[in-house]
């Protein structure tokens, strides 16, 4: 996903989180509904779920920032420290992220 500009991403992240504020309403209104032992039920399936939400978000969010980050093609003295150490995890783990322009050169060393 190529993000160009901050009104992209704001609608991306918008996008990502409204569907995620859907189903955790529509969970939280069946365990409101839900009788004795469903409720428990439902309860405990709702904090995995509501666990499961927060790790996607913050997962899917921070890729949409780093694309567009990366998308921006600023040179690498604009750029914080904490890219490199982004990147040099991607790098010594082997992972490289899908259409991801590297921030720092593999052969760059740190300051």
């Amino acid at each position: 996903m190529k993000i160009k500009t901050l009104e992209k991403l704001q609608d991306t992240i918008d996008a990502e989180m409204g569907w995620r504020k859907r189903e955790l309403t529509a969970i939280k209104y069946n365990i409101q509904e839900a009788r004795k032992f469903a409720k428990d039920t439902a309860l405990r399936a709702g904090v995995a779920m509501l666990y499961a939400h927060w790790e996607g978000a913050i997962k899917n969010i921070a890729y949409y920032y780093l694309s567009y980050v990366s998308g921006l093609k600023l040179p690498y003295s604009k750029l914080k420290p904490n890219f490199y150490a982004i990147w040099n995890i991607l790098v010594l783990s082997g992972i490289r992220m899908l259409n991801f322009r590297p921030i720092v050169p593999v052969r760059c060393a740190l300051p």
